[in-house]
This record gives structure tokens, sequence and C-alpha cells, in this order.
């Protein structure tokens, strides 16, 4: 019998450190919603940071894509000057107007 006094002695003891740690159902469900609000928010902390990066990727590509455009449009500017013309077929091509002389340098060894 003394065994068995023993026994539930410590059983009453552990069920008293249960009670301390026994909640209420209330409790619980504060606890779960106030788990849930925080996970929600730190995905959606996280969500924004990832769209911030993106937004900042995409103006630098924008800013890019406007300096390519610029250019294009300062070469399609020069499509139609003459004097770009004849500038670049005086370099590319070696033409020269008539009555000009061409000249050649070469050079020595």
């Amino acid at each position: 019998m003394r065994t068995r006094r023993r026994g539930s002695a410590v059983v009453r003891h552990l069920w008293r450190g249960l009670r301390v740690l026994r909640i209420r159902p209330l409790a619980w469900v504060v606890i779960a919603g106030v788990c849930l609000i925080l996970s929600l928010y730190l995905v959606r902390f996280a969500t924004i940071a990832h769209l911030r990066a993106d937004i900042a990727h995409a103006e630098i590509e924008q800013r890019r894509a406007l300096v390519a455009q610029e250019e294009l449009r300062d070469r399609l500017d020069q499509k139609d000057n003459p004097a770009a013309i004849e500038d670049l077929a005086r370099k590319l091509l070696g033409l020269v107007k008539p009555g000009e002389e061409k000249i050649i340098f070469i050079e020595g060894k």
C-alpha cells in the first residue's frame, strides 16, 4: 500500500504541475489567432520585400532601355542627314567628290 501512496503522490504532484500549465480554451484560440496573424504578416512582409526588389530591377532595366532608345533615335536622325551620309561614304567606302583627288599614304618599313 505504501507504494500506492507514493505512486499517487507522484501523480498528484505531476497533476499540480500540469494544472499550472493548463490554459483555458479561449487562451488557446487567442494564441492560435496571434500566431496566424504573425505568420500572415511575415509572409506579406517577405512578399513586399520581394516586390520592391523586382521594382528596383525593373527601374534599372527601364533606364537602360531609355538610353538605348535615345541612341537609336540619334542614329535614325543621322540617317536622313546629307552631311552624315557624305561623311560615312568618305570614311567607310573611300569615296571622293568629283574634282577631288584621293591621296593614299603608304607607310614605309
